[in-house]
């Protein structure tokens, strides 16, 4: 297992879009690496999509058919459209404070935060999530428990 540190996004929403995914591929090269980028650098990316109230990049690094687990029953997102949707409906940002990488599996600890389009209800608190990230996009994404600091 692999541990980073964390790290700390505008005219229109196109071009706030290719930008974040501009800086994926190029954290990609400047690491040396000739492949996509790496699934902690799309986890990374979403959360800064998410930061920056950018629904349409956050949605557009998921899979179509993409799982979400944050519950009792898991959500499929059907398309970009409904990734889109359900991210701009997440309450809070979240700050990258741990960051575990295992081939394709991302482990992400986040200190919530709010949005700019409004108040997160569980500010200050930790959340983990388990990313799976195949070919470039997330393909589940599932809420657990986050661990002791």
């Amino acid at each position: 297992m692999r541990r980073t540190q964390p790290s700390s996004t505008s005219s229109s929403a196109s071009c706030r879009r290719a930008l974040a995914l501009a800086a994926v591929l190029v954290a990609a090269a400047c690491g040396g690496s000739d492949g996509p980028p790496s699934p902690a650098q799309i986890v990374r990316a979403w959360s800064d999509a998410i930061g920056a109230d950018d629904n349409e990049t956050a949605g557009e690094l998921f899979a179509d058919g993409a799982i979400i687990v944050q519950g009792l029953l898991p959500v499929v997102l059907r398309d970009r459209e409904a990734a889109v949707l359900w991210n701009s409906r997440l309450e809070c940002s979240g700050e990258v404070v741990e960051l575990e990488a295992d081939g394709e599996t991302v482990s992400a600890t986040f200190v919530l935060g709010d949005r700019r389009s409004g108040p997160c209800g569980g500010r200050g608190a930790r959340a983990t999530v388990i990313f799976h990230v195949r070919e470039g996009l997330i393909r589940t994404w599932e809420l657990t428990r986050p661990r002791s600091p």
